[in-house]
């Protein structure tokens, strides 16, 4: 997977440590953890883990999509997709209200997510707001939740 993650079109460097990272924390859902192989070569990969939605006192329990990569010359195949698609079925299935997740507006619409500005939910972390996204698996969850909502992630 390092692989993967080295050759994304964005990347830090760090990509596996930070998996490493989330799935020691009390917010790793192993259901939520997939992987596509290939034989007995790991291909594509995606984690949703839990983070909150705050709203003054109110603490609410969503998911953050983070990471995803598919290896290299298994790309534009469809793999990263299916992965996504899959993962956001589970998640509803296991009753999560929403999913959050930074990236490319451009390839995340497809999957209906929207700027969390669409939600009148702002960030903290400086982030430019059009690259934090929401869905909704939950109707109307997020558009009742908006204002002065701000989302944060919990390690």
């Amino acid at each position: 997977m390092k692989t993967a993650f080295q050759t994304a079109r964005v990347s830090d460097g760090d990509e596996q440590d930070y998996v490493n990272k989330l799935r020691k924390s009390g917010n790793y859902i192993p259901e939520l953890a997939l992987v596509i192989k290939d034989g007995a070569h790991i291909i594509g990969h995606i984690m949703l883990t839990k983070t909150l939605l705050i709203q003054g006192e109110e603490r609410l329990e969503t998911l953050l999509l983070s990471p995803i990569c598919t290896r290299l010359e298994y790309r534009n195949q469809g793999i990263g997709s299916k992965l996504i698609r899959y993962a956001l079925a589970k998640a509803k299935e296991l009753g999560y209200p929403a999913v959050f997740l930074v990236g490319n507006p451009v390839f995340y619409i497809r999957f209906c997510f929207r700027s969390i500005a669409d939600f009148g939910i702002r960030e903290t972390d400086k982030i430019p707001v059009e690259y934090i996204m929401g869905l909704e698996l939950e109707q109307d969850f997020l558009g009742a939740k908006g204002g002065s909502t701000s989302i944060y992630e919990i390690w």
